[in-house]
């Protein structure tokens, strides 16, 4: 067996059906590897973090106590949003030519 089996779909088109489970493994232990990999640039060879240095008193006067972040609106609306992307991204809707009239 191949690393994927084709099938023919109703349509008359050659489609993938499996794929290799052993794929699986490679990605797990390539996702492994760059754990490691990262860890040891980030060990010996990345440069330490520069921080901007401290607020001038005359800018953390003018700034409020607390800050205003996003309305509850606008939270919402990205969540809604960002589901519609998931949805779209992984529920494959078929298009009206591939089916018989």
């Amino acid at each position: 067996m191949g690393i994927i089996e084709w099938a023919t779909s109703p349509w008359g088109q050659t489609v993938p059906i499996h794929i290799a489970w052993f794929l699986i493994w490679v990605a797990a232990i390539l996702g492994l590897l760059f754990l490691i990999v990262h860890a040891i640039y980030v060990r010996y060879f990345a440069k330490a973090e520069e921080y901007a240095g401290p607020v001038p008193l005359d800018l953390e006067v003018r700034l409020p106590e607390r800050i205003a972040r996003h309305s509850l609106a606008a939270r919402v609306f990205h969540w809604i949003m960002a589901a519609s992307m998931f949805t779209l991204l992984f529920h494959r809707v078929p298009s009206q030519d591939r089916h018989p009239v």
